[in-house]
């Protein structure tokens, strides 16, 4: 997990891992990819679901490779970039008891 970055002009903080910007005339969050490659994503604040005062996304969001391979994945929650790795080890889905497991 990484703390997000609120800033005021995005392309300036491009490759400051997790920058934020609001921009409300396009209804749009900017965010620079927490891995620090300097790629700038945009999402629709309305569509997405996006709590400004919280800095929360309310879905998981990533970044594609060009070869439309996952780049980075996860979501932001109070402020915390939460990669989609960190995630399942830190939420997990289920225990496998002893005996459930294969011989």
């Amino acid at each position: 997990m990484m703390r997000a970055i609120l800033v005021e002009d995005i392309r300036r903080a491009q490759f400051v891992p997790g920058a934020v910007e609001f921009d409300t005339t396009r209804r749009s969050m900017f965010w620079t990819c927490p891995c620090g490659c300097g790629t700038i994503g945009e999402l629709d604040i309305l569509k997405v679901g996006v709590d400004r005062d919280t800095l929360t996304v309310k879905t998981t969001i990533g970044i594609l490779n060009d070869d439309g391979s996952t780049h980075w994945a996860g979501t932001l929650k109070k402020g915390e970039w939460i990669d989609d790795q960190d995630r399942d080890m830190a939420e997990p889905r289920g225990r496998v008891q002893a005996e459930d497991r294969a011989p």
